[in-house]
């Protein structure tokens, strides 16, 4: 399991290229998926 805090911010902030690019350097093997979840 990966467990990524604070993400919402990260991706406010504009980070979601950063974000994916290290989802997929620990995902690099196999089928997985991900999802983000907003709490406004």
């Amino acid at each position: 399991y990966v467990v990524l805090d604070e993400v919402d911010r990260m991706l406010d902030m504009g980070f979601i290229d950063d974000v994916e690019e290290i989802l997929g350097h620990i995902f690099t093997a196999g089928n997985y998926y991900y999802y983000y979840y907003y709490y406004y």
